[in-house]
């Protein structure tokens, strides 16, 4: 932390955070990812907010984190494990990764922007490419 505010960053807990945030990201293993979105972050997800999950869209997908039905979920999940993503970032290039939108109707975020780090990601890179939650889930199950 106090790295981060040598930087000049703010620092919040996850719940402050999530509560002044539009778009809330889950950054931890998936493992933890259900227990940090209800004992963090669940309370501040209202109407218009996006809640976006890294790395697997295994929590949404067999519905361990089940956000309210006006909130969009995003999926941004690179196709190699987390070493080899660092490798090949750190080599100037990147893995290629999916991507999912999990909408209400109509959408908070415009479809063109679905993914929030689409040109931002080192992934883009190497292509983003469309799937839903079940497709990503199921085959990182298999592949991984």
């Amino acid at each position: 932390m106090d790295k981060a505010k040598e930087a000049g960053l703010k620092v919040m807990t996850p719940r402050e955070a999530a509560a002044e945030a539009d778009l809330v990201m889950i950054l931890t293993p998936d493992e933890t990812q259900a227990h940090t979105y209800y004992s963090e972050i669940h309370e501040s997800m209202t109407a218009g907010k996006a809640l976006a999950v890294r790395a697997h869209g295994f929590n949404i997908r067999f519905g361990a984190i089940e956000p309210p039905a006006d909130v969009d979920v995003i999926m941004i999940a690179p196709k190699g494990p987390g070493h080899m993503v660092r490798r090949v970032y750190v080599e100037g290039s990147g893995v290629c990764r999916t991507s999912s939108l999990c909408t209400r109707t109509p959408p908070v975020l415009p479809r063109s922007s679905h993914s929030p780090t689409r040109g931002a990601s080192a992934a883009a890179r190497a292509g983003v490419i469309e799937t839903t939650f079940s497709e990503e889930t199921e085959t990182d199950l298999f592949v991984e």
